[in-house]
């Protein structure tokens, strides 16, 4: 079911984006021109129809159009327009003119050359199709190749928006773009037409209204969209011009019955809030009173009334989206996007008209990229509603084992912060709940490799044993899919569960990563799905309590470490050095301890800044490592000093150490990339416990005094007690 729903999402998409592509190449189709650049305006008062001698005289009142589309929102006296083909773009053969707006009630045409009008065209969508020039769903006018013509006057008229996109194309040009334009209209109003077809058979199948409300809802916004394109006028209607000029508000007006009739029962408004289905059914009311007073009223009021509608109808769907989601009910989610990409979509396309807006592939064609979003989202929420009743039951079956189960196995593991507690205890449950009688718990993200946890005699492998490097790969690609696998696995080494040349495997991921994995034998089965669910929930929380300790360990390794240099703070050195001291008490056994200063550090900051100084510390957090043993321990102390603490280490030795620390800091060269700092010099001072004292903080104390006497004589230097 969940592939399915991708793949309806699929569709729109493609679309969306065969429209978008389609729109630009429009502009930018070879063979053609578009004519907004060109355009001057004489709005204001404009002569009336055929009254192109008035218009001529008042040249000087046209105005360049100045916007990238021809859009001057709504204007119900009509405008003139004058394109002077002279400053057109060199090009032979640009003899079509588009105006591609179909709801254009009346256009007039005029080319104008040395001696008057040399040619006049007229069209209009209340004006009957096969009176046109050329048979098309825009306004396509031929033009004369025998006469030079200078100039072009066109008056436009509508009751809606005053759009008058303009382009020239050669013949060829032409052919190609109508035959792109055809092709994606097809594809639009086909996907409408299959998924209103589809909704109707499922109505027929299992009767539930919304599937019928859905159909409708398609069908009226496939004959919406057709009528509003001039594809209905041209290949349905072509000779009843009067009802093509009114036909878009009635299909606009049924369209907002059916969303009303979808939105009732799809949201359940009636056990949802019946005080909003009671609004509801008043705004249906009207909005089928409106419906039938269209054809009296006419386009223009008929129009704004159904914006005053539509307004209404998403004040009601979106409360009801609203408080569907806040109760719970998860099918709404599919109604409050669907709804408000149409919405969103709408409202550009809605200002786009009224001017406010300019005119984008989304603003142009907002109302198909919306709609076609709306009726697929829909159809993908309204399908969803089969399988959810089935998944309820399925669920409730299975519940009241799954959550016990689940609530002690995450009140155990959560308990601890020790992964290998959680390894141990995580693997008990899992064995309790099936008949593996044994298993292995492995680690495959902090420890790779290693196995935690192991119950049971039918393992052949201890605590801590570490998988060859083969056997680390080959598991991470069986436990690569969460939950449990059965995986014949022949060749299994020190991990051969029982007799069998297969084994259970149970991935433990925390979101997307991989963290350990249980390894059980293939024999026998876990009991039914309902088990493979609550071992699946058991993965799911050990995940989430592995994640926890490593997060912790994590903090407490933060905490310890300075976030400059890396290396220990004094938060993470004390308590470690005193381990070391405590571990030998009563022992013959010399420490040593080092105190490293820089020298003149603050002359460093106040010359170059803190950056520089920044840089000299990481610098030393990067060399001292390679100048210690691996069991000496090393820490930032506080500000430009670092402490250096050596077990096992008698006072000569640690002297050496000291000096060769000295030596390869002052021979060190150019700190980084900070060439301009020269050399850093350091102090040193070293105190042993044998001849300082018997506690660290004592030990402390005193390679700080030696330290501040190598200071006191003459720095870049080691003192020792």
């Amino acid at each position: 079911m969940g592939s399915m729903y991708r793949t309806r999402w699929a569709v729109p998409v493609a679309l969306c984006l065969c429209l978008a592509a389609g729109a630009a190449a429009e502009s930018s189709a070879p063979g053609s021109v578009r004519l907004a650049p060109f355009m001057e305006i004489l709005d204001s008062d404009p002569p009336a129809r055929g009254d192109l001698a008035a218009a001529r005289v008042r040249v000087e009142e046209f105005y360049p159009l100045g916007r990238r589309d021809a859009n001057l929102g709504h204007r119900s006296s009509g405008a003139w327009i004058r394109v002077p083909l002279g400053d057109l773009p060199s090009g032979q053969g640009r003899r079509l003119l588009e105006i591609g707006n179909p709801s254009l009630d009346r256009v007039e045409v005029y080319l104008i050359g040395r001696d008057g009008v040399v040619q006049s065209h007229e069209g209009g969508r209340i004006l009957p199709f096969d009176a046109r020039d050329v048979l098309y769903r825009t306004f396509v006018f031929p033009l004369s190749e025998q006469v030079e013509t200078t100039e072009m006057y066109v008056r436009v008229e509508a009751s809606g928006a005053l759009m008058f996109p303009m382009s020239l194309y050669t013949a060829d040009a032409f052919l190609t773009y109508s035959h792109r334009d055809m092709l994606l209209w097809g594809g639009y109003l086909g996907v409408l037409l299959a998924l209103s077809i589809y909704h109707l058979l499922l109505y027929a199948s299992v009767r539930r209204r919304y599937y019928l409300h859905y159909a409708g809802v398609a069908a009226t916004f496939m004959f919406f969209q057709a009528t509003d394109a001039g594809l209905a006028y041209q290949f349905i209607w072509p000779s009843l011009p009067g009802f093509n000029a009114v036909v878009a508000e009635i299909f606009g007006a049924l369209l907002l019955l059916f969303l009303f009739f979808l939105s009732r029962n799809y949201l359940r408004l009636n056990r949802l809030a019946p005080w909003l289905d009671r609004a509801a059914r008043a705004v249906l009311a009207v909005t089928a009173v409106w419906t039938v007073l269209i054809p009296l009223l006419g386009p223009s009021v008929a129009m704004r009334g159904l914006m005053v509608l539509a307004a209404a109808f998403f004040a009601v769907a979106g409360i009801g989206c609203y408080l569907g989601i806040r109760a719970g009910h998860a099918r709404t989610r599919y109604y409050a996007v669907a709804l408000g990409g149409f919405g969103a979509a709408g409202l550009g396309s809605v200002l786009h008209n009224l001017g406010v807006l300019a005119g984008t592939v989304l603003t142009t064609h907002g109302i198909k990229i919306g709609s076609l979003f709306l009726v697929v989202a829909l159809s993908v929420g309204i399908g969803s509603t089969i399988a959810e009743g089935e998944r309820d039951r399925r669920r409730q079956r299975a519940e009241r084992r799954r959550l016990a189960g689940v609530h002690d196995f995450t009140t155990a593991v959560t308990s601890t912060l020790r992964a290998d507690h959680v390894a141990r205890y995580a693997l008990d449950r899992i064995l309790a709940l099936t008949p593996w009688g044994s298993g292995i718990f492995v680690s495959l993200a902090e420890h790779p490799g290693v196995v935690m946890g192991v119950a049971g005699s039918g393992a052949d492998c201890d605590e801590g044993l570490r998988l060859s490097e083969s056997q680390d790969q080959s598991l991470r690609v069986m436990a690569a899919r969460p939950g449990l696998r059965r995986i014949v696995w022949s060749e299994v080494g020190d991990l051969r569960m029982g007799e069998s040349d297969a084994v259970h495997i149970l991935s433990i991921y925390h979101k997307a990563r991989l963290l350990g994995a249980v390894i059980a034998p293939g024999e026998p089965e876990p009991e039914g799905r309902a088990t493979e669910a609550i071992l699946s929930d058991f993965a799911v929380q050990a995940g989430t309590a592995l994640e926890n300790s490593r997060l912790l360990a994590e903090a407490h390794e933060r905490a310890e470490r300075d976030p400059l240099t890396g290396l220990y703070n004094r938060m993470g050195f004390l308590p470690r050095a005193e381990q070391c001291i405590m571990r030998t008490v009563g022992r013959d056994t010399d420490h040593a301890l080092i105190m490293l200063d820089i020298d003149h550090f603050k002359q460093i900051n106040d010359r170059y800044g803190h950056p520089a100084g920044d840089e000299v510390l990481k610098w030393l957090g990067q060399l001292l490592p390679d100048l210690v043993r691996e069991e000496d321990l090393l820490a930032r102390y506080g500000g430009e000093e670092f402490v250096i603490f050596l077990p096992d280490t008698d006072p000569r030795t640690a002297w050496g150490v000291a000096e060769r620390i000295r030596e390869r800091i002052a021979c060190g060269g150019s700190v980084g990339k900070m060439a301009r700092l020269g050399s850093v010099t350091v102090s040193l001072g070293v105190a042993s416990v044998s001849e300082e004292s018997d506690s660290l903080f004592e030990l402390i104390d005193g390679a700080d005094r030696q330290l501040y006497r190598a200071k006191e004589a003459g720095r870049n230097r080691v003192a020792v007690g």
